[in-house]
Formats: C-alpha cells, sequence, structure tokens
C-alpha cells in the first residue's frame, strides 16, 4: 500500500517509491438513482484499506438534468472499523439552484462520514463537481471503504453520479 517508508541512502529505492503511489479506483460507467434510499455505488466501493492511517479523496462528478429539486446526498461507508473520520465537504451548497458558473451557496463542510452531507444542483446537462477529502483516516480493523449516496428528496427523475468520478487513498501510516 501507499505508506511512505524510509529510503536509505546507497540503496536503490524501486520498491519504496512503489508503495508511495496512490491506489485510485475510477468510476466507469453513469449511475442514475430515483431514490433517496442511501447505498454504495456499484464502481466505487470494495476499497481495501488495511490497519493503519489514511488520506482519502474522493472526486464526485454529478448533475440532476430534469429537476434541481432532488439534490444528493452521500456519506462514507466502510466495512472494517475506523474513527469515523471527518470529511471536508466541498461543492454546491443544499440550497444551491444556480449553474456551474454561478453556484450560490457554496459549502465547505467539516461532516463525519456516516452522517449526510446535501449538496445541489442547477438542472445541467453540465456536470458539478463535489470533493471530500479526509487526511486522518484512522483503521484499526481493516475493510472496504464505498462512497455511498442517493437523492435527498424522492423524484421520479434522476440524480446522476457521472463516469470518471474518483476515489484516491494513500496509506500514510
Amino acid at each position: 500500500m501507499s505508506k511512505y517508508p524510509s529510503i536509505t541512502a546507497g540503496v536503490l529505492p524501486v520498491a519504496s517509491l512503489q508503495a508511495m503511489v496512490p491506489d485510485i479506483t475510477v468510476k466507469a460507467t453513469t449511475t442514475d438513482r430515483t431514490t433517496t434510499t442511501m447505498s454504495d455505488d456499484p464502481d466505487l466501493q470494495g476499497i481495501a484499506l488495511g490497519v493503519g492511517t489514511w488520506s482519502v479523496d474522493m472526486l464526485i462528478f454529478a448533475n440532476t438534468v430534469t429537476t434541481s429539486t432532488q439534490k444528493i446526498r452521500t456519506q462514507w461507508s466502510f466495512t472494517g472499523t475506523w474513527n469515523t473520520p471527518i470529511r471536508a465537504c466541498i461543492g454546491p451548497g443544499s440550497a444551491n439552484s444556480g449553474l456551474r458558473d454561478a453556484i450560490t451557496p457554496s459549502q465547505f463542510d467539516g461532516v463525519p462520514s456516516n452522517t449526510d452531507c446535501t449538496y445541489g444542483f442547477a438542472a445541467s446537462s453540465g456536470y458539478s463537481v463535489v470533493l471530500e477529502r479526509c487526511d486522518l483516516v484512522v483503521v484499526t480493523v481493516a475493510g472496504a471503504l464505498a462512497f455511498k449516496w442517493g437523492q435527498s428528496v424522492f423524484s421520479a427523475n434522476a440524480t446522476s453520479v457521472k463516469a470518471g468520478s474518483s476515489v484516491r487513498v494513500r496509506q500514510i501510516a
């Protein structure tokens, strides 16, 4: 995994350098949901985290094409045992109704991983961006990480998480 080992002078650091590379899971297909039920994203799940301290970045591209009322709610799920990290949630605020170039309000919140964070999008075929990250994810029993999401308010119109969204994990201790 991506720990930062000591590199000894005079020793070729090939294995050490490989261990520093983050693990990246990229979403291959768009997922549409028309439910408020929270569930793991089919492409952004099963991300193995071993015992240790991790840095996690989730870069999510999403939209609502027909209406803006349904929004998106997010959480992180984990099958092992961890410190229920506080994640930085950055993106359009839950009351946003503006397009991508006119987002009002923006959101910059610290939210526990098991608590909903809601983002609002204007109806648009363009993608809005959500970034969720934490550099202090402490795992005491190994498990699998996932991006968990659903609509904030039920709508028969889909909320979509787009292909190209990604989760980057790096073990730092």
